[in-house]
């Protein structure tokens, strides 16, 4: 067995797909956020993929939640139920990985790399998650990536202020030190 943080794995595996989207690499894409339960070319379609895209990371990471064997999409459009990122939060706290912040954006303890921010403005239906791929600097910028942007993209950056995205205040994030991941992994993603 390598001597591999699940963060640094999760990092690696968020970076293989930067750079996918509805026009370049759709295919890897699908295959992501279908996570072999929906089908691959149904599943890309989903507009604003960033819960979909991170429960298919959690998915290739080997995390054995139940949550990520779940259908997304049923015959005729979503399924009963289907919302990604209250899937991430019920997969966090089933798993003991769900760290709730006591006031939003106020990062306290902070997350490592491969951790799964939660954005959201209490009452507001504006939820976005990105994945943290850096060390948090002391002015509190990282470099983040995931999915939901134009064209489905999943893309990466450096400099993002980790306590805020577009307005919204982090809230939750998953650690991923406590999402069960197996050694195999670690070996896939050397």
């Amino acid at each position: 067995m390598l001597d591999t943080k699940p963060g640094e794995t999760i990092c690696r595996i968020v970076r293989k797909y930067v750079g996918c989207s509805l026009s370049n690499r759709a295919d890897e894409l699908g295959a992501l956020v279908g996570r072999g339960v929906d089908d691959p070319k149904r599943a890309v379609t989903v507009k604003t993929n960033c819960g979909t895209s991170a429960l298919g990371i959690l998915k290739e990471a080997g995390c054995p939640s139940p949550i990520l064997k779940r259908k997304y999409l049923s015959a005729n459009g979503l399924a009963p139920g289907a919302n990604a990122i209250a899937w991430l939060l019920e997969l966090g706290q089933e798993t003991g990985a769900l760290v709730t912040l006591l006031q939003p954006g106020d990062i306290g303890r902070k997350p490592p790399p491969g951790a799964l921010l939660h954005y959201a403005t209490p009452g507001k239906n504006d939820d976005h998650v990105e994945w943290l791929l850096s060390e948090i600097s002391p002015g509190g910028g990282a470099e983040t990536g995931g999915g939901g942007r134009a064209n489905n993209a999943i893309t990466s950056g450096l400099g993002a202020f980790v306590a805020r995205n577009n307005g919204r205040p982090l809230r939750h994030w998953l650690d991923p030190n406590k999402l069960g991941l197996g050694s195999d992994v670690y070996e896939a993603y050397p």
